[in-house]
């Protein structure tokens, strides 16, 4: 078979790439720690959703990437990892 029916053409695809929610805490309980200003917690996810055609594991990965050396072509999937999900938490205070 020519190379050409394994390369999947009119991909779709819609990505949460990243959401941070933040809460801050209140100024009326933030006054009652000395030397504090403000105060706030938040969650950041990265590539939490993915929704698409394509049959591979991610339709935004390609074989033209520094690991080949650029060597390959874009939409061609040579069985790449699909980005991985990420969560970071955090708090931030200000003084």
């Amino acid at each position: 078979l020519p190379d050409e029916e394994f390369i999947q053409k009119d991909v779709n695809w819609l990505r949460l790439r990243d959401v941070t929610l933040t809460y801050r805490l209140s100024p009326k309980l933030v006054k009652r720690v000395k030397y504090l200003k403000g105060m706030s917690f938040f969650i950041t996810g990265n590539d939490l959703i993915l929704s698409t055609n394509y049959r591979g594991a991610d339709p935004s990965i390609n074989a033209n990437n520094p690991g080949t050396l650029g060597v390959g072509g874009y939409g061609m999937d040579l069985g790449n990892t699909p980005t991985p999900l990420g969560l970071s938490f955090g708090l931030k205070a200000s003084f």
